[in-house]
């Protein structure tokens, strides 16, 4: 017959201290002595029937090595009566009971720095009872219970938490009854990652219904994230946050529901999303608590660009809109076409050039929208086309330096605005080419002309065009050596130059005609005319405040001589010209 051998193993021990082992957890704890930082190694899962119970002058670290002490179930005591010190790294501490896993009492200093402590009972995972309490590095403390929220500090106690997650699937993440509330480390710096502060309901609040204790939390780093709000500021107050800076909020979905969630950063990162088009920069810092400001433009070619909108929710951004979260910001775009012929559309006005024919047969070509334009359009030698720019605008995009328009071959200009802020004239006509405008508007705010006309180029003027520049370089319209200049109708303003300079061929009004002393106009702010050539004068009047024509007249309309008289314009005295029947 055989026999086991019970005696010979002996008990299964639950803990050492160094290499001395212990039949459970509190001999081990007993063996500590007064005011000695000991580590306590756990060697298996223990189920508790008594609290884990750390005298005030113990200093313990409990290596629990992974394993996991759990509360017996029907017991109603905690894992853990804390009157000393103790340090918690690893491991797993859980209950199911109506009792907090670990109770810190008033002389108690907890910390966990990592390691699991989970309730699924009624009570709290931690209990501060008027004691210290630090959570940090990767500590996990979750709860399920809809009475208590994951951690509790009570009057007197305080709470330090600088790392780790604190999660309530049921109630607030962390009650401050009455102590005081830190999270994170105020340093000049903000980790917006960690600690997390997870509740169902709010991030932080206070159960004290004693009115006269209103709890205090000072926030420096993490992510709170919440359903209802982000604390009770019925009954708890934020005392302060690092640099002073506010919440900001965005959304998150955990487990198929939406958080809202709060960090402090004194910028958001925006991702833009160009939706097809082209953008240089596509993600960009702006400040939080200001407005965007200025936003970018992307590139779409055949596609107008109808603004920024949130890839969240779908809201439209603007410049006016506050900058509160990191965000995704997608444009949206209709689809146009820019110019026509007939009944033939076109991506780009330069299309539509391109497609006119080079045998001199006049080609309307329309413009359907206002365009900003990096590269000049050219038109060929051969080309004869009419712009009918049907009031819309033509604007060089900003920072870049062309013309609007080189011109080689023959274009009529009926309408519409063109616009530079370029240092480049707004129309090149080269050498061979044909300009008529006959209305419109040619605005030049740059340091250059409007029109630059060279050798063995024409332009005219005439009907209602209105040209203006703002150059203190160059007039209005520059004619060079071997280039002619008629111009029988509208208006030719310069702020700080003459409104036209010659040194080619200039005809202002025509020969034969009756005279007319209102059309054209030409106004300048020093000569309204310099002439270093072949100038002759039929029609119109010239102003200049410096003089009204600086140089020689080649001819005039025949009986007819120019005279000078002054006129009051804008509150500055200018000399004017016209002509008089002799």
């Amino acid at each position: 017959m055989l026999y086991a051998n019970w005696a010979s193993q002996g008990p299964v021990m639950e803990a050492e201290i160094g290499q001395v082992q212990y039949e459970t957890i509190q001999d081990a704890i007993d063996a500590v002595p007064s005011n000695t930082q000991t580590t306590i190694k756990v060697l298996k899962d223990v189920e508790l029937t008594e609290s884990l119970s750390v005298s005030t002058d113990q200093n313990i670290v409990f290596n629990f090595q992974n394993y996991t002490i759990s509360v017996a179930s029907g017991s109603s005591i905690a894992v853990f009566e804390n009157d000393g010190t103790i340090t918690i790294s690893n491991g797993t501490l859980t209950s199911s009971v109506a009792v907090g896993a670990i109770n810190n009492n008033a002389t108690g200093n907890l910390t966990i720095t990592g390691g699991t402590i989970s309730t699924t009972g009624t009570k709290q995972a931690v209990y501060n009872n008027g004691g210290i309490v630090t959570i940090t590095g990767t500590a996990n403390l979750h709860s399920t219970s809809n009475q208590r929220a994951t951690v509790h500090n009570l009057a007197g106690g305080t709470m330090t938490i600088t790392g780790g997650t604190i999660v309530s699937t049921r109630f607030a993440a962390v009650d401050n009854m009455g102590g005081t509330v830190i999270i994170g480390i105020e340093d000049g710096n903000i980790n917006t990652s960690s600690p997390v502060i997870q509740g169902n309901t709010y991030g932080i609040t206070s159960t004290n219904t004693n009115a006269q204790i209103h709890p205090e939390f000072s926030f420096y780093d993490g992510i709170i994230k919440y359903r209802t709000d982000i604390y009770n500021d019925a009954k708890i107050a934020l005392d302060e946050t690092e640099g002073n800076l506010d919440f900001f909020c965005s959304t998150e979905v955990i487990s198929g529901v939406t958080y809202n969630t709060a960090i402090l950063a004194t910028s958001s990162t925006i991702t833009f999303d160009p939706n097809g088009g082209t953008l240089a920069d596509t993600i960009v810092e702006y400040a939080n608590g200001e407005p965007f400001g200025t936003l970018p433009v992307p590139e779409y070619k055949g596609y107008a660009f109808e603004g920024w909108f949130k890839q969240s929710d779908g809201t439209q951004v603007t410049s006016n809109t506050i900058v509160r979260e990191d965000m995704t910001l997608v444009a949206h775009w209709r689809r146009v076409y820019i110019a026509k012929i007939g009944n033939t559309t076109y991506d780009s006005l330069q299309d539509a050039v391109d497609a006119v024919p080079k045998t001199n047969t006049q080609t309307t070509v329309v413009l359907m929208e206002n365009i900003t334009i990096k590269e000049r359009i050219k038109i060929l030698a051969g080309q004869n086309i009419v712009f009918d720019f049907q009031n819309c605008t033509i604007n060089n995009q900003s920072g870049v330096n062309i013309p609007l328009i080189e011109n080689k071959g023959t274009i009529t200009i009926t309408n519409g605005t063109l616009t530079s802020t370029a240092t480049q004239g707004i129309i090149n006509n080269e050498s061979g080419g044909r300009v008529t405008i006959t209305g419109g508007n040619i605005l030049a705010t740059g340091t250059r002309q409007a029109i630059y006309n060279n050798n063995n180029a024409i332009v005219e003027i005439t009907g209602s065009a209105y040209l203006s520049a703002v150059s203190t370089e160059r007039a209005t319209v520059q004619n060079l050596a071997g280039g002619t200049i008629r111009i029988t109708g509208g208006t030719i303003v310069s702020d700080k130059q003459e409104a036209v300079k010659n040194a080619g061929t200039l005809y202002v009004g025509t020969s034969g005609t009756p005279v007319s002393t209102s059309s054209p106009v030409l106004q300048g702010a020093t000569y309204g005319v310099t002439n270093t050539s072949t100038f002759s004068f039929y029609d119109g009047i010239i102003k200049g405040k410096t003089g009204a024509i600086s140089g020689s007249i080649t001819a005039v309309e025949t009986d007819y001589q120019k005279v000078e008289g002054q006129e009051m314009i804008g509150g500055s005295n200018y000399i004017t010209a016209y002509l008089v029947h002799t």
